[in-house]
């Protein structure tokens, strides 16, 4: 099951109206489900640990090149909190 496929099957289990037709129209729904939570919990492991990384990196002073490469230098904080601000906004976004 690839990550898509997880996520397809776990926004019809939390949509009450589908969440009978698609336990009707398959044979193996619940195992289906259970894989889908598995692989969910998996990448939701990996995530945390790509985040951590970052999350150490925060605040020691860290200066990266823009993308404008134009030999100037940023904090590495401003580049993590945007895309922290990012991930907030699009968990809003999804509710």
């Amino acid at each position: 099951m690839t990550i898509e496929e997880a996520i397809r099957v776990l926004t019809i289990a939390t949509d009450n109206a589908d969440l009978s037709v698609a336990v009707n129209n398959s044979e193996n729904y619940f195992g289906k489900l259970n894989e889908a939570c598995q692989l969910a919990a998996d990448e939701l492991r990996a995530l945390l640990a790509f985040k951590k990384k970052f999350d150490d990196l925060y605040g020691t002073g860290l200066n990266i090149a823009n993308w404008h490469m134009n030999g100037s230098l940023e904090p590495f904080d401003t580049f993590y909190e945007e895309a922290c601000n990012d991930y907030e906004r699009a968990r809003l976004d999804k509710r």
